[in-house]
């Protein structure tokens, strides 16, 4: 069984504990949201997830303008390429 903390999709393989997202076993820097989305993303592989979901989980419950979710989705979506 594989370990929660570590998952893979594709190239990529996402070790949660450490914070850390490699392709081929290259480290891809990602700003800390960007890298919150991607885990909670990772976690529910197939399944719909609601904006208000997304939000309570990565953002917390605070206001977020739809600039800074945009932002954090173009950062992620050039990482992942």
């Amino acid at each position: 069984r594989m370990d929660p903390a570590l998952l893979r999709f594709g190239d990529f393989l996402l070790d949660v504990a450490n914070a850390r997202l490699t392709r081929e076993g290259q480290v891809l820097e990602l700003p800390p949201k960007s890298f919150e989305l991607l885990v909670f993303l990772a976690r529910r592989p197939g399944e719909l997830v609601l904006k208000d979901e997304l939000l309570d989980a990565v953002w917390g419950r605070r206001f977020v303008s739809e600039g800074a979710v945009k932002t954090v989705v173009s950062e992620l979506r050039a990482a992942l390429g």
